[in-house]
């Protein structure tokens, strides 16, 4: 992806579903521009990325928000293929982590 390069957001792997609660649970994918994330719950969930489910681990006070009821866009490059999601105290996410191509949704 080109610096200032402006393209739609096209899906290059099956959506994945993660489930966030108090534990961190991450998901893996293969390596790929982007992801889009979805927070299909009610609480706030908190995200990060890295280059496998072993090494990636979210918290609540590190990770980045994902609000409920939103869609973020994230640029991953070559060797990010893990996705983490937490939620704080009792709350509870569903987060749908798409990967694929593009700077814009």
């Amino acid at each position: 992806m080109s610096t200032g390069t402006v393209a739609p957001f096209q899906p290059n792997q099956p959506t994945l579903t993660v489930s966030a609660t108090s534990s961190s649970i991450a998901s893996g994918f293969t390596a790929t521009d982007a992801i889009m994330v979805t927070n299909g719950g009610t609480a706030t969930a908190f995200g990060a990325i890295g280059p496998s489910v072993a090494a990636t681990t979210a918290t609540t006070s590190t990770g980045f928000p994902i609000l409920s009821g939103t869609t973020v866009l994230i640029g991953t490059g070559s060797s990010t293929s893990a996705f983490a999601a937490i939620c704080a105290g009792s709350g509870t996410a569903t987060v749908y982590v798409t990967p694929g191509t593009g700077t814009q949704h």
